[in-house]
């Protein structure tokens, strides 16, 4: 669990700031509205936790084992993925090539490359509702969009 994510229930991790290895803590939290079991959904509960470990995360190395993590071969193979999913549907779309410039607009997405997450249909933003990802553990989200002038939070 990597405090300040706040990717497993909310307000969850906030109560583990400060932490040392070996302590006990009793942690309240509420159970998610999606749960999967219905009778569980916004439910308050209690965890009796005890802390194994604490680490620093550390800073993701851009290399051919974290092309791997990402789904690809090796970071050649990663480099020509990015390309075929970035640049190739701009210039399809004929949308101008350079992302910054002065006076003009810019798409960025902010990604967190180590969030673990499973695909879900509430993660599909398109018309279709299937994909073959679904249910599937993944690594690395997008966090936030900037689009013509506006910041979208996913």
């Amino acid at each position: 669990l990597e405090l300040g994510k706040d990717l497993f229930l909310k307000g969850f991790d906030e109560q583990l700031i400060g932490v040392k290895k070996n302590d006990k803590k009793i942690l309240d939290a509420t159970l998610p509205a999606n749960h999967p079991k219905k009778e569980l959904a916004n439910k308050k509960t209690k965890f009796d936790c005890k802390i194994i470990d604490v680490k620093k995360p550390k800073a993701s190395k851009i290399d051919d084992d974290f092309a791997k993590i990402m789904g690809a071969k090796d970071i050649k193979d990663l480099k020509s993925l990015i390309e075929k999913l970035t640049v190739n549907p701009r210039k399809v779309m004929n949308i101008d090539r350079d992302l910054f410039e002065i006076g003009k607009k810019a798409q960025i997405t902010i990604l967190d490359p180590n969030q673990k997450w499973t695909f879900s249909n509430k993660d599909i933003y398109s018309k279709s509702s299937n994909s073959p990802f679904i249910g599937e553990e993944m690594v690395g989200k997008v966090k936030y969009v900037v689009s013509k002038s506006k910041f979208y939070t996913l």
